[in-house]
């Protein structure tokens, strides 16, 4: 008997986001069979139907650039818990990165390897922006100046800084520098 084997190959556009198919391979052909019976040689011919279903999953990126950033995210996780800092919300997205990844859903796992990366940066920039005006109040208090304003500011960055409303923090962080500002200006 003859055996072939052949290779498809299916190629999506490169502005194609995820998507699914399902693939009908109906393969068909005759199966021909020699047989040797007494002196005399026997052909049979059958013809045959093979149906195959194929899923086709069209990706946007690649399970390893996936992989790669979910890497990026543990380290990011890391950094901030290694600074002290809460990390739940971060850990909570870890997760659903990792079911996406599972999921073979790469491009929404990438997402929130992402969305943790940019949580990291946000916490280091709002801790950096509050040690800093600390700084200014310590400094004004020094002089004998009040900054009540600026504490009230500084108490509701630090408050949005514990509930991981990190962008939140960085905002109240620049309205207590403003405030510091105008609370000192000229004394």
């Amino acid at each position: 008997g003859q055996t072939g084997k052949f290779t498809v190959t299916v190629s999506a556009p490169a502005y194609k986001g995820y998507e699914e198919h399902l693939l009908n391979a109906t393969v068909t052909g005759i199966l021909v069979k020699t047989a040797q019976i007494a002196n005399t040689t026997v052909i049979s011919k059958n013809p045959f139907t093979l149906k195959n279903y194929i899923s086709l999953i069209i990706h946007e990126i690649s399970r390893e650039e996936a992989n790669s950033t979910l890497g990026e995210a543990e380290k990011a996780i890391e950094e901030m818990q290694q600074a002290g800092f809460q990390a739940k919300k971060s850990l909570k997205l870890l997760e659903e990165a990792k079911e996406k990844l599972s999921s073979r859903r790469y491009q929404l796992a990438k997402d929130a390897s992402d969305q943790i990366k940019d949580i990291r940066d946000n916490a280091f920039l709002a801790d950096s922006l509050i040690q800093g005006i600390k700084s200014e109040i310590k400094e004004a208090e020094g002089r004998g100046l009040q900054a009540e304003e600026t504490k009230r500011l500084l108490n509701l960055a630090l408050a949005a800084f514990e509930r991981e409303d990190f962008l939140t923090s960085i905002e109240r962080t620049k309205d207590a520098q403003l405030s510091i500002i105008i609370e000192t200006k000229g004394k």
